[in-house]
């Protein structure tokens, strides 16, 4: 008994990020909310990546908001940009 409550509790720092992560998109269940504060409170590396991942998230979310507000290229700096990435491809 006295195991599983403390397996509960300690989370290794790959768990944690994946609900770090997980918490980005979806509301995360009573029981890993208290797991994953619990570890944040005593890992200071987790608590910097999720400082680090809530800023990249929020700044790709902010570019893709920008990105689709960027008007289109013109036909021919298309085709330029085609015919580089093709040339590379073929070396």
């Amino acid at each position: 008994m006295k195991k599983r409550i403390i397996h509960f509790f300690v989370l290794s720092c790959k768990k944690a990020s994946g609900l770090i992560e997980k918490n980005l998109y979806f509301k995360l269940s009573l029981p890993e909310r208290i797991q994953l504060r619990w570890h944040l409170t005593l890992c200071d590396a987790c608590s910097t990546y999720k400082k680090q991942s809530g800023l990249l998230h929020d700044l790709l979310s902010r570019h893709e908001h920008d990105h689709t507000q960027a008007p289109p290229l013109p036909e021919d700096a298309t085709q330029e940009l085609k015919e580089k990435i093709i040339r590379k491809l073929e070396h």
